[in-house]
């Protein structure tokens, strides 16, 4: 799976020890493409062409195209946050309404992220 390589992280195939950012980017390609024509998916090929993996698009999203090697999952940091809002601010409520949502992360959350970026 393409989501987990990156330039810098050795390949099992000791034949192929590591693999460049374009080979990445093309297996990957390769691999939706593949899926995308075994399930008669044009729709969703172009739709993954054209949003995520185009030569222009693939840089922004893949990180295969950083240097370091990333130690966080994009999702997690925003998992964490729905927990501890869900546990600290919205325990008490059984499905709360949106504007009470919106409402708690504005007066609640969002003072507690401005003293964190302020202590950092």
């Amino acid at each position: 799976m393409h989501l987990h390589q990156h330039p810098r992280i050795p390949q099992n195939d000791p034949a192929e020890r590591y693999i460049t950012a374009e080979e990445i980017h093309r297996r990957a390609v390769k691999e939706v493409y593949e899926f995308c024509f075994r399930n008669d998916l044009s729709a969703v090929w172009s739709y993954m062409w054209n949003c995520w993996y185009c030569p222009k698009q693939w840089p922004l999203w893949a990180r295969a195209m950083c240097d370091a090697i990333a130690r966080l999952k994009t999702t997690m940091i925003v998992e964490s946050m729905w927990k501890h809002i869900k546990c600290r601010d919205l325990a008490q409520f059984n499905r709360p309404r949106l504007d009470l949502v919106t409402h708690l992360i504005f007066t609640g959350l969002l003072p507690r992220v401005q003293r964190t970026l302020d202590y950092v």
